[in-house]
This record gives structure tokens, sequence and C-alpha cells, in this order.
């Protein structure tokens, strides 16, 4: 049975094969000049904005690193310093005096 279908296979694929246009001296082998052009201006858009994105990243990932690790500086450089509010007296602990409205 495997065999039978092996066989069937190979004579559809052989029929297939006939079907197709060979290949002449007249008949281009190649794409056209502008698609090839197209294709790698479209490539190079591909790598360079890829390539951007990456920068964007690591100059990202080491300006947050650089503020993570200098916890007591000002990251967005206002002239303070950043403290938490268990270093503030009680009396600047920010408190809300109003109730909650509306529901959940």
């Amino acid at each position: 049975m495997t065999t039978d279908i092996e066989r069937e296979l190979r004579e559809l694929f052989r029929e297939k094969a006939g079907e197709a246009p060979a290949a002449t001296f007249n008949a281009p082998t190649a794409a056209p000049q502008e698609v090839l052009r197209r294709g790698r201006r479209r490539q190079l858009g591909t790598v360079l904005g890829s390539a951007a994105i990456v920068l964007v990243l690591i100059v990202g990932s080491v300006a947050g690193l650089n503020a993570v690790l200098r916890g007591e500086e000002d990251p967005f450089r206002t002239g303070g310093t950043m403290t938490s509010s268990s270093a503030l007296p009680r009396s600047r602990r920010s408190r809300s005096r109003a109730p909650p409205t509306g529901t959940w």
C-alpha cells in the first residue's frame, strides 16, 4: 500500500515538473533590477530601524541603572534630592484628610 502511494506521488510530481516552463535564453532568470533595489532598500531600513531601537534601549537602560544606583540624587535634576516619606518629619508626611469617594 505504501509503495502505491509513493509511486502515485512520484508520477504526480513528474507530471507537474513537466508542466513547468523550462528556462530559456530569452526568459529572465533573476528578478528585475528595480525589484532587487527595492528589496535591498527595505532590508537596509529594517537593519537601521532595529539598530536605532537597540541603541535607544541601551541608552535608556544605562540611564535607568544610573538613577537606581545613585538613589539619593534626583533623577530629573530638579535641584532637590530624593527622600522617602519615612525620612521626613511626621508633620510633613502626606496624609489624606478627606475620606475616599465612590466605591470600587
